[in-house]
């Protein structure tokens, strides 16, 4: 039996999702002095970064993105080594912070 999805639930669900991401990254925001200009210094060629992107009437904070040495780009899908461009300006980024120390492993 095919699954019918209400459209107005989708776009909720998918809100929520956004604004939850949104909320995890804004602390990052908050700290000003961590972030580079991107017309200041870009990264190492294909050093993962946290990047601040524009165009969303906020910024907006994105993990797994890169400098390629000619464009920005974003992983596609996480663990498959596929990266597209970004489509929106990237104006800040930030080197990722060390993973906690008292985790051995995040894979669960």
């Amino acid at each position: 039996m095919t699954e019918y999805i209400n459209r107005a639930d989708l776009i909720h669900r998918v809100t929520d999702a956004v604004e939850s991401g949104t909320s995890v990254y804004r602390a990052a925001l908050d700290t000003p002095s961590a972030w580079i200009g991107v017309e200041e210094k870009l990264p190492d060629v294909n050093e993962r970064v946290l990047a601040c992107v524009s165009g969303f009437g906020e910024p907006l904070v994105w993990d797994a993105v890169r400098w390629n040495g000619e464009e920005w780009e974003t992983e596609e899908d996480a663990g498959w080594e596929y990266w597209a461009p970004i489509e929106f300006p990237v104006t800040h980024w930030m080197p990722l912070p060390d993973p906690p120390k008292e985790v051995s492993s995040c894979a669960s």
